[in-house]
Order: structure tokens, then C-alpha cells, then sequence
């Protein structure tokens, strides 16, 4: 009888925590239902639907960047993250520095820039 009395309560025990600590069933509980719609990185989508993910050229293109080849004697400068290919621009070869690089060759910054690239005099 004793060992009845206790196996009741020990049950009642495991309940009562699982109540305090939150734990839900899934059997039981009606706030895990499917309802038919995900969340994913922010934006909702049905079962049926998949979420969108731009491509890289398009997030390049309309970050302002461009895919395009440098004229002769010219290098790409500012590569988009996403696409390797794409550049913001074209620039001689010599603007290929930051103004610190300059100083630290112990050089002068050019008075232009190409870009926001220097040419060490």
C-alpha cells in the first residue's frame, strides 16, 4: 500500500514540475499545432512556398554594382561580396592604395583618387 501511495505521488510530483517548468506536450498541446505557415529569417511562407533568396548578381546589381570588363591599362576595383565578378568600378593600375599605405611606404598620397584609391608619389 505504501509503495502505491508513493509511486501516486512521485507521478503528481513529475506533473507539477513539468507544469512550472513549462514543458509541453505535443500530443496535448494545441499551441504546436501546424497551421500551415513557417517562420523563416523573418518573412512568413506556406508549406507549398519556398522562401526567396535573391541571387548574388542581383544583389550586386542593385547594390550598384556592375559586371563589366576595364578598358585596356585598367583594373576592377571595389569586388562585390556576393559575386566576385561584379566591380563598382575601373581604375589604372598605379590607384591601388589607401591613403595609410602610402604613409606607412613612407610615400605621399596622391591629390586624386580613383574610388577612393591612391597612388603613392
Amino acid at each position: 500500500m505504501m509503495k502505491k501511495i508513493f509511486t501516486i505521488l512521485f507521478v503528481f510530483s513529475l506533473s507539477l514540475s513539468n507544469a512550472f517548468a513549462g514543458v509541453r506536450h505535443i500530443a496535448t498541446d494545441s499551441s504546436n499545432s501546424d497551421s500551415g505557415t513557417h517562420r523563416h529569417s523573418g518573412s512568413y511562407y506556406q508549406h507549398n512556398e519556398e522562401p526567396s533568396y535573391e541571387d548574388p548578381a542581383t544583389t550586386c546589381t542593385n547594390a550598384g554594382y556592375s559586371r563589366h570588363g576595364c578598358p585596356n591599362g585598367y583594373r576592377p576595383i571595389g569586388e562585390c561580396p556576393y559575386d566576385s565578378s561584379y566591380y563598382a568600378g575601373c581604375c589604372r593600375p598605379q590607384y591601388q592604395y589607401s591613403a595609410q599605405d602610402c604613409i606607412n611606404a613612407q610615400m605621399k598620397p596622391s591629390s586624386d583618387t580613383c574610388m577612393g584609391y591612391y597612388a603613392c608619389e
